[in-house]
């Protein structure tokens, strides 16, 4: 497993309500635009239909708790890798931390143009995730 990048965002929210976001995969689509489609196929695990040209089209993510991270596991599609989000409270706000691992030898594009056009995507999910999570729970704002 690879680290390609790390982003992070400040959320005005509490991490319990947090974590059952993204643990929730048919909220995905409030904050990742692209998504048309989530079915659940197996308990934790969803397929995933993207609806904008995206590196995966299809996917399975397995979504789940592991110590005080939120992780969702990428297979089916033509990258498959790991997304682990991270908490860090402060006062009302918390810091997200997400990190982007891909899992398999090879990637199918060359890693220096790759990883700044999908890191920049991601952030632009983290953006929306933290205008829904703020809308959640406007007794924070």
């Amino acid at each position: 497993m690879k680290k390609l990048f790390s982003n992070s965002i400040f959320i005005q929210t509490n991490q319990a309500d947090l974590e059952q976001l993204l643990l929730n995969a048919f909220e995905l689509s409030k904050w990742n635009y692209a998504i048309s489609n989530i079915e659940k196929i197996k308990p934790q695990t969803y397929a995933i239909q993207q609806n904008q040209p995206a590196a995966n089209q299809a996917e399975e993510i397995r979504v789940f708790k592991e110590d005080d991270r939120v992780i969702y596991d990428s297979t089916g599609g033509r990258i498959e890798y790991r997304l682990e989000f991270s908490f860090l409270e402060n006062l009302e706000k918390i810091e997200l931390r997400e990190n982007f691992f891909v899992t398999s030898d090879t990637l199918i594009f060359p890693e220096t143009l790759f990883t700044p056009i999908i890191k920049h995507a991601f952030n632009q999910n983290l953006q929306a995730l933290k205008r829904l999570a703020e809308q959640k729970n406007p007794t924070l704002r």
